[in-house]
């Protein structure tokens, strides 16, 4: 079990790395040289023993299927639809593969979740940071995932929503997670008070910050789900957790118009002009039409490698017809790796339900609240994955330590 310190070493650089330090668009690029270092990493920890590591994983095998099974089998039909040799469908699928090894080394290095959590907040705290602060420099930026370095020499504009321009500053997760966190910590302990009161607040700004309804929506929705798990399981003081809603319920509802007045308005705009909804065209054509064979519904059409005949049609479709799989969500999931891959997610966040009595609420939260946002938003796809097998992690941890006590209890009752 490693120290805290170095826990948040590993995390801190972690999300630096597979995020391009917040989607800083000098970043380096010589430094995603990281993936294979994971790599080497990884089989150098493959050889140590660890008296304490989880040898019940709950999700190991979920993620095998999800992250290694389903990705080597989409090579088979790009190599055969789409004429993409197998050393180029390899190395596509190769680059996706080391951020999962973070999976199985945190496990080797077994770090208490307190500090894994702890590692997540500090960084939740800088991102909302940044998002708050460059809504006062503009046109002045460094961090965008919408904005390139060319841009910025350019002077393109960014988007501008409720009179907030969208940074879109990665990773947006890291802000449910704190808030999911923060928000249970408020709702259970009577410990550090003012510092969750803080995340709260400030993990909440960037979340509206990034201006997408779908983050926005799935963290309310998560958050009173929070609200209904805890006052199940808990005997609550009554009085104090209709103060502590109240306190963050009444001025968002005072001022709910200004907040969301604009993101309500242009949400009706699409509603209403349905056909010239590119998002719809996108989801239509890769979700019913870009499929060259009947095995493509199965095992999708892989990954393209970018100097690929397929990379090139796949770039020619974006950039001519503005049709994005990122765009779409799990029917971009369903497009690249087949049915079975989208099986073996449904099964994954099923599975987290049935066993929700065993996690911490926030981590069943920040799980499901990836499937409330997935006809949008990969939920394993992106720059978020890290933190995602961050929380995989800690909720094995939290299922592995209630099981643990469970057996010794009825041991002892024997």
């Amino acid at each position: 079990m490693i120290s805290k310190k170095k826990t948040y070493i590993i995390v801190i650089l972690m999300v630096i790395l597979t995020t391009n330090c917040f989607t800083y668009i000098y970043f380096p690029k010589f430094l995603s040289l990281y993936r294979y270092i994971l790599v080497a990493i990884f089989f150098l920890f493959l050889s140590r023993k660890n008296k304490n590591e989880i040898r019940d994983k709950l999700f190991e095998k979920n993620i095998i299927v999800i992250f290694l099974i389903c990705p080597l089998l989409s090579i088979i039909p790009a190599m055969m639809f789409h004429n993409q040799s197998f050393s180029q469908s390899f190395i596509a699928v190769l680059n996706t593969l080391p951020g999962v090894l973070m999976y199985w080394i945190l496990h080797k290095l077994h770090p208490k979740p307190k500090f894994v959590i702890g590692g997540l907040l500090l960084m939740a705290v800088v991102w909302s940071s940044i998002e708050a602060i460059q809504q006062f420099t503009y046109p002045n930026y460094v961090f965008g995932y919408r904005a390139v370095a060319e841009d910025v020499i350019r002077g393109t504009m960014l988007d501008q929503r409720n009179g907030i321009w969208q940074y879109k500053i990665q990773p947006w997760y890291i802000g449910m997670i704190a808030a999911f966190y923060s928000w249970q910590q408020l709702l259970t302990s009577k410990q550090n008070k003012k510092l969750f009161v803080f995340v709260f607040i400030i993990a909440l700004c960037g979340i509206y910050l990034y201006i997408a309804r779908v983050v926005i929506v799935s963290t309310i929705c998560m958050l009173v789900y929070i609200f209904i798990l805890i006052s199940k399981r808990q005997k609550m003081n009554k009085a104090r957790m209709f103060f502590i809603v109240c306190l963050f319920a009444i001025p968002i509802a005072v001022n709910f118009n200004n907040l969301f007045g604009e993101l309500l308005d242009s949400t009706q705009e699409q509603v209403g002009d349905y056909e010239d909804d590119i998002r719809s065209t996108a989801a239509a054509f890769y979700g019913l039409e870009y499929f060259p064979n009947a095995v493509c519904y199965i095992l999708g059409n892989g990954l393209p490698h970018p100097y690929s005949s397929y990379g090139k049609e796949i770039y020619d479709i974006e950039d001519r017809m503005l049709l994005y799989r990122s765009d779409v969500g799990l029917i971009g999931d369903y497009n690249i790796y087949g049915a079975i891959y989208i099986i073996a997610l449904v099964v994954l966040f099923l599975k987290v339900y049935h066993y929700r009595h065993f996690l911490q609420p926030y981590q069943v939260a920040s799980l499901l609240s990836l499937f409330l946002g997935s006809y949008i938003m990969p939920p394993f796809r992106g720059n978020h994955l890290f933190l995602v097998l961050c929380i995989l992690y800690v909720a094995d941890y939290n299922y592995n330590k209630i099981t643990k006590n469970d057996k010794q209890n009825n041991l002892a009752n024997i």
